[in-house]
């Protein structure tokens, strides 16, 4: 059998390899604690190692859903939060612990975490802030986004996101209209679709998120103007849902555009088009441009059934006589003059 030296130098040989999980480590931890805490030499290693077996200590501390780790009164939960959440240690060990104290800290740690950071630099205690929300999220979502609202936090992980708005029918409007200002486009863009199906945005409001600066929220609000009764021009909408991409410098001095992105606009239309009659969409499907599909794939999405021997042709023949015909169309309409 193995000497207790041997164990532990084989755990903290786990522990500095945990992220490619190549050695028994859960076999080692229990070997080296027979009858004792099996994460004690986890928790040693998350607040003192070396930062690589730091950073998967509290990567392992927080998979297994352990709090924040002390061995002492004086080497306590305010001693590792100091060490962890100090200025001086780098980015990758900053987010592990931020990742870890959102997911396990409870929401008695918080005063602990506002006192260690309570000296740091505004951009480090917004990097915090992201902990702390996690932490409140976990038992109050109502908490959590009014301290979004009245704090600043640089980074949000997107499960914390998730878990703000699991349960969107026990969210109180209110809070999801403090939810229209965060920074965030993901706390935007869910508030905002909760909100739209409530029927609880105003038109004045709609309009004002028009120019938001992501272009999700602007589809959002503009299909909230049309259920209230405002239609957007095709002009306005054009402007108004395309991402409009800048030129950019290459090193030889030429200048490259890249191609607009109109999905949401597309997607606007399409919707548009969704709620003609049958007899106005064949119209729109008759009249459109060679390249112009909308109108096609509108036809086809709502009235399948009824067009069922038109999609099984153009299937067959790959669309060839569907792009043939629209050709010949325009051929005929826009045939030059004879030159004499």
């Amino acid at each position: 059998s193995l000497s207790s030296q041997e164990i532990g130098a084989l755990v903290q040989c786990g522990l500095a390899g945990f992220s490619h999980q190549n050695t028994p480590l859960w076999h080692w931890l229990k070997e080296f604690s027979p009858g004792e805490d099996l994460f004690s030499p986890v928790s040693l290693s998350a607040m003192m190692g070396k930062e690589p077996k730091r950073l998967s200590s509290i990567r392992l501390l927080g998979l297994a859903a352990q709090p924040i780790p002390y061995v002492s009164d004086k080497l306590d939960k305010s001693w590792t939060l100091s060490k962890w959440l100090s200025e001086k240690v780098s980015s990758a060990l900053l987010d592990e612990a931020i990742a870890f104290l959102a997911g396990n800290a409870s929401v008695d740690d918080i005063p602990l975490i506002e006192k260690v950071i309570s000296q740091s630099s505004p951009q480090h205690k917004a990097k915090v802030e992201g902990a702390i929300i996690g932490i409140l999220s976990r038992t109050s979502v109502e908490d959590a986004i009014n301290r979004l609202g009245n704090h600043e936090v640089e980074k949000l992980d997107d499960k914390i996101v998730d878990r703000l708005f699991k349960s969107p029918q026990s969210m109180p409007t209110p809070t999801l209209m403090v939810c229209l200002s965060a920074k965030f486009d993901n706390v935007r863009i869910s508030a905002l679709e909760i909100l739209k199906d409530r029927k609880e945005i105003a038109a004045d409001l709609a309009e004002e998120l028009l120019t938001d600066n992501n272009h999700n929220v602007r589809y959002l609000a503009a299909e909230v103007l049309k259920e209230i009764g405002v239609k957007l021009s095709d002009e306005e909408a054009k402007k108004i849902l395309t991402i409009h991409k800048s030129s950019i410098a290459t090193g030889l001095g030429i200048f490259r555009q890249d191609q607009d992105d109109s999905s949401y606009y597309d997607r606007y239309r399409l919707n548009r088009l969704a709620e003609l009659d049958f007899k106005s969409l064949v119209k729109k499907e008759q009249d459109a441009r060679i390249y112009d599909s909308d109108a096609i794939t509108a036809l086809y999405s709502k009235y399948a059934s009824r067009v069922q021997a038109s999609i099984r042709n153009n299937l067959n023949d790959g669309f060839d006589a569907f792009f043939e015909n629209s050709v010949r169309k325009y051929e005929s309409i826009y045939k030059p003059k004879d030159v004499q």
